[in-house]
Protein backbone atom coordinates (compact mmCIF):
# COMPACT_ATOMS: atom_id res chain seq x y z
CA UNK A 1 0.00 0.00 0.00
CA UNK A 2 2.89 2.36 0.76
CA UNK A 3 4.20 1.80 -2.77
CA UNK A 4 0.86 2.77 -4.31
CA UNK A 5 0.50 5.78 -2.00
CA UNK A 6 3.87 7.11 -3.13
CA UNK A 7 2.98 6.44 -6.76
CA UNK A 8 -0.29 8.40 -6.38
CA UNK A 9 1.61 11.33 -4.86
CA UNK A 10 4.11 11.34 -7.73
CA UNK A 11 1.34 11.13 -10.32
CA UNK A 12 -0.59 13.93 -8.61
CA UNK A 13 2.44 16.20 -8.70
CA UNK A 14 3.08 15.43 -12.35
CA UNK A 15 -0.53 16.18 -13.28
CA UNK A 16 -0.49 19.58 -11.60
CA UNK A 17 -0.58 22.40 -14.09
CA UNK A 18 2.57 24.50 -14.31
CA UNK A 19 1.88 28.22 -13.83
CA UNK A 20 2.07 30.00 -17.17
CA UNK A 21 3.50 33.49 -17.43
CA UNK A 22 3.72 33.52 -21.23
CA UNK A 23 1.63 32.22 -24.08
CA UNK A 24 2.43 28.59 -24.80
CA UNK A 25 4.00 27.61 -28.11
CA UNK A 26 2.69 24.05 -27.84
CA UNK A 27 -0.84 22.68 -28.12
CA UNK A 28 -1.72 19.11 -27.18
CA UNK A 29 -4.78 17.72 -28.95
CA UNK A 30 -5.99 14.40 -27.59
CA UNK A 31 -8.83 11.92 -27.65
CA UNK A 32 -9.09 9.40 -24.83
CA UNK A 33 -11.54 6.52 -24.60
CA UNK A 34 -10.24 4.92 -21.41
CA UNK A 35 -8.21 7.73 -19.84
CA UNK A 36 -4.72 6.65 -20.90
CA UNK A 37 -4.26 9.41 -23.48
CA UNK A 38 -5.70 11.91 -21.01
CA UNK A 39 -3.02 10.83 -18.52
CA UNK A 40 -0.31 11.26 -21.15
CA UNK A 41 -1.66 14.66 -22.24
CA UNK A 42 -1.67 15.98 -18.67
CA UNK A 43 1.89 14.77 -18.06
CA UNK A 44 3.05 16.52 -21.23
CA UNK A 45 1.06 19.63 -20.37
CA UNK A 46 2.95 20.03 -17.10
CA UNK A 47 6.36 19.24 -18.58
CA UNK A 48 6.03 21.49 -21.63
CA UNK A 49 3.82 24.23 -20.18
CA UNK A 50 1.48 23.41 -23.04
CA UNK A 51 -2.15 24.15 -23.71
CA UNK A 52 -4.50 21.19 -24.03
CA UNK A 53 -7.59 20.60 -26.15
CA UNK A 54 -9.62 17.43 -25.70
CA UNK A 55 -11.64 16.04 -28.60
CA UNK A 56 -14.86 14.24 -27.74
CA UNK A 57 -17.15 12.12 -29.88
CA UNK A 58 -20.71 13.25 -30.43
CA UNK A 59 -23.46 10.66 -30.07
CA UNK A 60 -21.17 7.73 -29.25
CA UNK A 61 -20.79 5.83 -26.00
CA UNK A 62 -17.42 4.08 -26.03
CA UNK A 63 -17.48 2.97 -22.40
CA UNK A 64 -16.93 -0.61 -21.30
CA UNK A 65 -16.32 -3.72 -23.36
CA UNK A 66 -19.04 -2.84 -25.88
CA UNK A 67 -17.38 0.54 -26.46
CA UNK A 68 -14.11 -1.29 -27.15
CA UNK A 69 -15.80 -3.50 -29.76
CA UNK A 70 -17.57 -0.59 -31.48
CA UNK A 71 -14.32 1.38 -31.59
CA UNK A 72 -12.56 -1.55 -33.26
CA UNK A 73 -15.47 -1.97 -35.69
CA UNK A 74 -15.53 1.69 -36.72
CA UNK A 75 -11.75 1.74 -37.11
CA UNK A 76 -11.74 -1.42 -39.22
CA UNK A 77 -14.32 0.03 -41.61
CA UNK A 78 -12.96 3.57 -41.47
CA UNK A 79 -16.16 5.07 -40.09
CA UNK A 80 -15.35 8.68 -39.23
CA UNK A 81 -17.37 9.95 -36.28
CA UNK A 82 -18.68 13.45 -35.38
CA UNK A 83 -16.54 15.30 -32.86
CA UNK A 84 -16.64 18.35 -30.63
CA UNK A 85 -15.09 20.74 -31.12
CA UNK A 86 -15.03 20.12 -34.83
CA UNK A 87 -12.72 23.05 -35.60
CA UNK A 88 -9.65 23.90 -33.50
CA UNK A 89 -7.71 27.12 -34.01
CA UNK A 90 -4.01 26.22 -34.02
CA UNK A 91 -2.71 29.47 -35.54
CA UNK A 92 -1.07 30.73 -32.34
CA UNK A 93 1.10 27.61 -31.85
CA UNK A 94 4.42 26.51 -33.30
CA UNK A 95 4.15 22.92 -32.02
CA UNK A 96 1.37 20.35 -31.97
CA UNK A 97 1.29 17.09 -30.06
CA UNK A 98 -1.43 14.73 -31.28
CA UNK A 99 -2.25 12.04 -28.72
CA UNK A 100 -4.41 9.11 -29.81
CA UNK A 101 -5.27 5.57 -28.80
CA UNK A 102 -4.69 2.83 -31.36
CA UNK A 103 -7.91 1.31 -32.71
CA UNK A 104 -7.50 -1.71 -35.01
CA UNK A 105 -3.86 -0.68 -35.38
CA UNK A 106 -4.55 2.85 -36.56
CA UNK A 107 -5.40 6.24 -35.07
CA UNK A 108 -8.74 6.51 -33.28
CA UNK A 109 -11.57 7.59 -35.57
CA UNK A 110 -12.16 10.95 -33.79
CA UNK A 111 -8.61 11.95 -34.77
CA UNK A 112 -9.34 10.97 -38.37
CA UNK A 113 -12.31 13.33 -38.25
CA UNK A 114 -10.14 16.06 -36.77
CA UNK A 115 -7.63 15.80 -39.63
CA UNK A 116 -10.47 15.73 -42.13
CA UNK A 117 -12.04 18.93 -40.75
CA UNK A 118 -8.92 20.98 -39.97
CA UNK A 119 -6.09 22.39 -42.06
CA UNK A 120 -2.84 22.89 -40.17
CA UNK A 121 0.09 24.98 -41.38
CA UNK A 122 3.69 25.60 -40.31
CA UNK A 123 3.90 23.37 -37.23
CA UNK A 124 6.26 20.87 -35.72
CA UNK A 125 4.21 17.72 -35.13
CA UNK A 126 4.72 14.99 -32.55
CA UNK A 127 2.40 11.98 -32.66
CA UNK A 128 1.86 10.09 -29.39
CA UNK A 129 -0.03 6.80 -29.57
CA UNK A 130 -1.08 4.38 -26.83
CA UNK A 131 -2.36 0.86 -27.37
CA UNK A 132 -2.26 -2.74 -26.26
CA UNK A 133 -0.13 -3.88 -29.17
CA UNK A 134 3.64 -3.78 -28.89
CA UNK A 135 4.68 -2.29 -32.24
CA UNK A 136 8.38 -2.44 -31.35
CA UNK A 137 8.49 -6.21 -30.99
CA UNK A 138 7.95 -6.59 -34.75
CA UNK A 139 10.81 -4.21 -35.62
CA UNK A 140 13.42 -6.94 -36.08
CA UNK A 141 11.16 -9.51 -37.76
CA UNK A 142 12.78 -10.73 -40.97
CA UNK A 143 12.66 -13.43 -43.68
CA UNK A 144 13.74 -16.05 -41.14
CA UNK A 145 10.54 -15.59 -39.10
CA UNK A 146 7.21 -17.28 -39.70
CA UNK A 147 4.60 -15.92 -42.09
CA UNK A 148 2.33 -14.65 -39.30
CA UNK A 149 5.03 -12.44 -37.78
CA UNK A 150 6.04 -11.16 -41.23
CA UNK A 151 2.41 -10.35 -42.01
CA UNK A 152 1.99 -8.37 -38.78
CA UNK A 153 5.23 -6.46 -39.39
CA UNK A 154 4.08 -5.46 -42.90
CA UNK A 155 0.57 -4.68 -41.64
CA UNK A 156 1.85 -2.48 -38.81
CA UNK A 157 4.32 -0.80 -41.13
CA UNK A 158 1.49 -0.02 -43.51
CA UNK A 159 -0.62 1.42 -40.68
CA UNK A 160 2.28 3.62 -39.56
CA UNK A 161 2.77 4.92 -43.10
CA UNK A 162 -0.98 5.48 -43.44
CA UNK A 163 -1.09 7.49 -40.20
CA UNK A 164 1.90 9.56 -41.32
CA UNK A 165 0.39 10.16 -44.78
CA UNK A 166 -2.99 11.12 -43.32
CA UNK A 167 -1.39 13.68 -41.03
CA UNK A 168 0.79 15.05 -43.81
CA UNK A 169 -2.14 15.30 -46.23
CA UNK A 170 -3.91 17.77 -43.96
CA UNK A 171 -0.90 19.98 -43.33
CA UNK A 172 1.03 22.64 -45.25
CA UNK A 173 4.73 23.25 -44.54
CA UNK A 174 4.79 21.13 -41.39
CA UNK A 175 7.51 18.98 -39.86
CA UNK A 176 6.41 15.55 -38.64
CA UNK A 177 9.28 15.24 -36.20
CA UNK A 178 8.55 12.30 -33.90
CA UNK A 179 6.23 9.36 -33.20
CA UNK A 180 6.25 7.89 -29.69
CA UNK A 181 4.20 4.75 -29.06
CA UNK A 182 3.44 3.48 -25.55
CA UNK A 183 2.36 -0.11 -25.05
CA UNK A 184 -0.22 -1.19 -22.49
CA UNK A 185 0.10 -4.85 -21.63
CA UNK A 186 -3.59 -5.59 -21.22
CA UNK A 187 -4.60 -8.11 -18.59
CA UNK A 188 -8.01 -9.16 -19.84
CA UNK A 189 -8.04 -12.22 -17.59
CA UNK A 190 -8.10 -10.10 -14.43
CA UNK A 191 -11.20 -10.73 -12.29
CA UNK A 192 -13.61 -7.80 -12.43
CA UNK A 193 -12.91 -6.95 -8.78
CA UNK A 194 -9.31 -6.22 -9.72
CA UNK A 195 -10.09 -4.37 -12.93
CA UNK A 196 -9.93 -0.87 -11.43
CA UNK A 197 -6.65 -1.64 -9.70
CA UNK A 198 -5.23 -2.90 -12.99
CA UNK A 199 -6.29 0.28 -14.82
CA UNK A 200 -4.76 2.49 -12.12
CA UNK A 201 -1.53 0.51 -12.31
CA UNK A 202 -1.44 0.81 -16.11
CA UNK A 203 -2.02 4.57 -15.95
CA UNK A 204 0.83 4.92 -13.48
CA UNK A 205 3.05 2.94 -15.86
CA UNK A 206 2.01 5.18 -18.78
CA UNK A 207 2.76 8.26 -16.64
CA UNK A 208 6.24 6.93 -15.95
CA UNK A 209 6.97 6.04 -19.58
CA UNK A 210 5.73 9.39 -20.88
CA UNK A 211 7.84 11.19 -18.28
CA UNK A 212 10.92 9.29 -19.49
CA UNK A 213 10.14 10.31 -23.10
CA UNK A 214 9.86 14.04 -22.32
CA UNK A 215 13.55 14.88 -23.12
CA UNK A 216 13.20 13.33 -26.60
CA UNK A 217 9.92 15.15 -27.20
CA UNK A 218 11.43 18.47 -26.09
CA UNK A 219 14.40 17.92 -28.38
CA UNK A 220 12.14 17.10 -31.33
CA UNK A 221 10.08 20.23 -30.75
CA UNK A 222 13.13 22.39 -29.95
CA UNK A 223 11.71 23.62 -26.64
CA UNK A 224 13.36 24.08 -23.26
Amino acid sequence: MKHYAKAFIVLGVLLMAVPSFAASETLIIFYSRSGYCETAANILKGALNADVQEIKEVGKDRSGDWGWYTAAWDAFWGNHTPIAPEKIDTAAYKNLIICSPIWSWQLAMPLHTFFEKNKITDKRIVLVTIGNIDIKKYKDVGPQDNVVKRFFKDYLGGKKIKAHDEIQATMDHNQYVLHKHFWIQSQKDDPSAKKKVTVIKEKLEIAGEVTQAIPNIKKALNVE
